[in-house]
């Protein structure tokens, strides 16, 4: 065994970064003057007392570490299966929004052509002079036959929307419920007292409990929406969004749903909060209606110029005595017009719903971020400080 004043300060250093993150301040303190002793000229260094401390601290911190080293198994384990759960349903969601866009892209095909159809039988030039008078009345006309298809596709893809939630929804607590378990399950094996690791210890307690507390309030709203009514529903979404994005703003700021609502908080409390958030959600989010699932796009069925050009040419065909050849092409312009905007709608609406279950994901995998980052910390750090700690013990270790 080497105990010359290096390897002595080796050993000292080493213990100074194996404890760096640890609660005992005395012994850091100790450490440093043992450091102190060695590295100042004028200090009294003894060796054997120096390596006296330096076996009675390691076999100290040795027993507080490895506790520290088993709860990082335990937590790397429950990390690990509630990725599998999350990767499971992330695979099972994609089928669903698949067969959601494309059940969307039918009905956007089956309206357009419908569309087409009723504007081809009802363009009829003999019908068109017989039911107006003037222009402005024809424009009129095709203004409420395009608002109309286009509050008709509206409806259709928010009630699918919304159907489809529903079951996601349903599916999202499933996660929620088994991840809970586990962490309900989590054996805590470091003491909040422990000498060296007990603020480590009470804070990942803390995260633990923030965690379940969250599932708590999440699961409140979910079930919210997936039983509301369809009216309802857009305004719980949007108090749901609402409470989304504070809890991030929370946790990107370091504050967990604990240091908000207090230590003995708990999910009951949660759960309150979360049902006042909804009722206070649903006045504040009074006049949501439409297409608010995905965040408001309303897509126009044709524009508002397009319809004043086409009935301008229209009528002036019509009412000039035009061959009824000119006006079959403006009608082919109009339904270009509609073609046209059938693509946009269906980029909009693919662009929305991809962007709505894309937010939900990130809401359900972020829910477990804190106790993800605490334990990957830990992953990272804990075999570099163990390597540290059993190298000091060799040195300090009989043969």
């Amino acid at each position: 065994m080497s105990n010359d004043m290096s390897s002595l300060e080796s050993m000292l250093f080493g213990l100074k970064e194996v404890t760096k993150d640890s609660d005992a301040a005395e012994i850091k303190k100790d450490i440093d003057r043992h450091l102190a002793q060695l590295t100042e000229s004028n200090a009294a260094a003894e060796p054997e007392t120096q390596l006296e401390f330096v076996r009675e601290t390691v076999a100290a911190v040795s027993v507080s570490f490895e506790k520290r080293r088993q709860q990082m198994l335990t937590d790397t384990e429950i990390v690990r299966k509630i990725n599998l759960k999350i990767d499971d349903f992330r695979t099972e969601h994609t089928a669903k929004m698949d067969e959601l866009l494309s059940a969307l892209m039918r009905d956007i095909d089956e309206a357009v052509e419908d569309y087409s159809n009723e504007l081809v039988r009802r363009l009829d030039p003999h019908t068109i002079k017989e039911r107006f008078r003037k222009k402005e009345d024809f424009e009129l006309y095709l203004t409420t036959l395009n608002n109309s298809y286009k509050d008709a596709m509206e409806k259709t893809v928010d009630r699918r929307t919304q159907s489809t939630i529903r079951s996601y929804l349903i599916a999202v607590e499933d996660v929620f419920e088994t991840a809970s378990a586990y962490l309900a399950e989590r054996e805590s094996l470091m003491s909040a007292e422990d000498t060296f690791y007990g603020s480590l210890a009470h804070s990942k307690n803390l995260i633990t409990r923030d965690v379940r507390t969250n599932i708590g309030e999440m699961v409140v709203y979910n079930k919210s929406l997936y039983e509301a009514s369809e009216e309802l529903f857009l305004k719980v979404w949007a108090a749901r969004q609402e409470y989304d994005k504070k809890r991030f703003e929370r946790t990107a700021a370091g504050v967990g749903v604990g240091g908000v609502i207090g230590a003995a908080g708990g999910a009951a409390v949660g759960t309150v909060a979360a049902k006042m958030a909804i009722d206070a959600g649903i006045i504040a989010a009074g006049a949501v209606g439409g297409w608010a699932i995905v965040g408001g796009l309303l897509v126009a069925a044709v524009g508002a110029i397009a319809i004043g050009r086409i009935a301008y040419k229209l009528s002036k065909e019509i009412y000039s005595g035009e061959l009824e050849e000119n006006v079959r092409l403006c009608i082919e312009e109009y339904k270009g017009e509609i073609n046209k905007s059938k693509l946009a709608m269906q980029t909009h609406i693919t662009e929305g719903v991809t962007r709505v279950f894309d937010n939900e994901l990130k809401s359900l995998d972020r829910t477990f971020l804190e106790f993800r980052r605490a334990t990957y910390i830990d992953e990272n750090k804990i075999p570099k400080l163990e390597a540290k700690l059993q190298e000091i013990e060799s040195e300090v270790t009989p043969v």
